[in-house]
């Protein structure tokens, strides 16, 4: 729902990466987190740390 409602939002598509990686769809995670990277660069130095998106790693 947030994804319909926010589609072009970087840190709605960063934070359903997180989500859908602690979930373990990993797959769909690097494909959202790529996404937003691309909308928003600095998010790229942020998810080099970001304990949720650590099984992308």
């Amino acid at each position: 729902m947030a994804l319909r409602r926010y589609y072009d939002d970087a840190l709605v598509r960063y934070n359903l990466a997180c989500y859908w990686c602690v979930m373990g769809r990993v797959e769909e995670a690097r494909e959202m987190l790529e996404t937003a990277c691309k909308k928003d660069e600095s998010l790229r130095e942020l998810a080099e740390t970001d304990e949720d998106l650590v099984g992308l790693r």
